[in-house]
């Protein structure tokens, strides 16, 4: 299983298109990439052990400088595409995995807690209407 495929080297750029225009193709392209390794982590059946895999490229990523800054943005990236990916897959495996990554990470970063949260939750958070006037679903 290439578990580190699920926090890729760009994974910036999904955050940047975190907009209510963007994400949602944003985060279809990368339900599409991520399938594969999802369907790979069912059928083995390990859902710890590729759940402590991602821990482990995340931990790999911060590298030594603004290491508070780049921990923020892996748990953002994983609050919007990674979790919201596994909580919608209809496996119990893949939302059991969610809940062992949200467990070890929250072990390892209690100040930047990782919560879980479906794609049409995140969703439906952007909103429509300030002050009771419409202002479009554009």
């Amino acid at each position: 299983m290439d578990i580190a495929r699920l926090i890729p080297d760009n994974y910036p750029e999904y955050t940047k298109r975190f907009t209510k225009h963007s994400y949602p193709a944003c985060f279809e392209e990368y339900r599409a990439m991520s399938e594969v390794i999802f369907n790979e982590i069912e059928l083995s059946g390990q859902t710890e052990s590729a759940a402590a895999q991602l821990l482990e490229r995340a931990e790999g990523m911060l590298g030594r400088w603004r290491r508070s800054m780049k921990i923020f943005d892996i748990r953002q990236f994983l609050f919007l595409y990674t979790m919201p990916a596994a909580l919608d897959r209809s496996s119990e495996l893949s939302q059991d995995f969610a809940r062992q990554v949200q467990k070890l990470w929250n072990q390892r970063f209690p100040k930047e807690p990782l919560n879980l949260v479906g794609f049409r939750e995140l969703f439906a958070g952007f909103r429509n209407k300030i002050f009771g006037f419409d202002i479009g679903s554009d």
